[in-house]
């Protein structure tokens, strides 16, 4: 029979039977850095094999909609599954290659910037005035189509040469933002920044810009970063408030939004499913669709931008006599001026509906 030793020594002693020694795993001692160790042990425990495996904390809240602690993001990374698209790639519909370049302020293309934009506010608008908008099919996330006519100007001819058939421009409307359907005003930058054409991009908007922020449950106090927040908590020295949530769904909603979502449903109810997780005690709204008023508009605008937005900015820049020859440096700032004029578009509609 084994011996035990001190707990110092962490050995077992064989005796002449064939009792085999334990194997010894070392422990290392504890940081001094207090915020790495919070972060390593606040709401963690170990498999077997000694991983670390995230763990749920108790929620203050009856429906279980929020946790005390917030795990990292590295350490809780959760599946986005249901989506067709990639999780690296971005939650809106416009996809384009133009996110991350700028127009440098000396370059020669800036002079081009607000009659570009006066010019562009003209088509955008003929374009509204007769395009036609409905709701989107029932599709398991259909890939973006084009605007039905690549030229909404060009009028096309009937077999009878007597007759010229006009035929409007028609699309689809746009998902609205949970959070943007609920309070517009407040959350403007969800129709300013993004474009949501299918409840998979809704998922991952949701996902990607509305997490709930780190907070402590005793204080209520809000931070930046998870490490922050425990070594708050940890330190056990603020007086406890009543609990005001901030905004934003938790990693317990991340999940679901995922996994509930079901592509074999109607549009409408994959919205609702999405709206019911995020706000679980409100009722949803009517429509999932940007389907009036400001959005609609900027919906449109967004989707012609995306079909004539390139032509109209080199067409305009030739016409200024400012394009030269064609090269790699203008083709970036063509597309560093057509991403500026879009936010440009979207930034001036917003403030027009805003001053009435």
């Amino acid at each position: 029979m084994a011996i035990p030793h001190s707990p110092t020594s962490r050995q077992c002693t064989p005796t002449p039977t064939t009792t085999r020694s334990l194997p010894y795993r070392h422990v290392p001692a504890r940081s001094n850095n207090s915020s790495a160790a919070t972060e390593g042990l606040i709401g963690t425990k170990r498999s077997r094999p000694g991983t670390p495996v995230q763990r749920q904390l108790p929620s203050r809240s009856s429906s279980g909609a929020h946790s005390y602690i917030t795990p990292a993001s590295s350490d809780d990374e959760l599946e986005d599954s249901d989506c067709d698209e990639s999780d690296v790639e971005s939650c809106c519909g416009d996809q384009s290659d133009v996110n991350n370049v700028v127009l440098p302020e000396d370059h020669r293309f800036k002079q081009a910037v607000q009659p570009l934009l006066d010019y562009s506010l003209k088509r955008v608008r003929e374009f509204i005035d007769i395009a036609q908008y409905t709701a989107p099919p029932d599709e398991q996330e259909p890939p973006r189509k084009r605007l039905r006519s690549s030229d909404w100007h060009t009028e096309q001819e009937s077999s009878d040469d007597e007759f010229v058939v006009v035929s409007p421009p028609r699309g689809n409307f746009h998902f609205s933002c949970p959070f943007y359907a609920s309070n517009p005003h407040k959350h403007q930058q969800c129709l300013r920044k993004h474009s949501l054409v299918t409840p998979g991009n809704v998922i991952r908007h949701v996902q990607r810009h509305h997490m709930r922020r780190p907070y402590c449950p005793i204080c209520s106090r809000v931070f930046d970063s998870t490490s922050q927040c425990d070594s708050h908590i940890i330190k056990r020295g603020c007086e406890l408030r009543d609990l005001v949530l901030p905004e934003g769904i938790n990693y317990y909603q991340k999940a679901r939004l995922a996994r509930d979502d079901k592509p074999n449903l109607s549009n409408k109810r994959r919205w609702q499913q999405i709206n019911a997780t995020v706000f679980p005690d409100e009722e949803s709204v009517s429509s999932p669709y940007l389907s009036k008023g400001l959005g609609l508009e900027v919906s449109m605008a967004r989707d012609y931008w995306r079909e004539h937005g390139r032509t109209v900015v080199s067409d305009f820049l030739k016409k200024q006599g400012i394009l030269g020859e064609s090269g790699q440096d203008d083709d970036k700032a063509q597309a560093a001026l057509y991403k500026l004029t879009l936010e440009n578009l979207v930034s001036n509609m917003v403030e027009e509906y805003d001053s009435v």
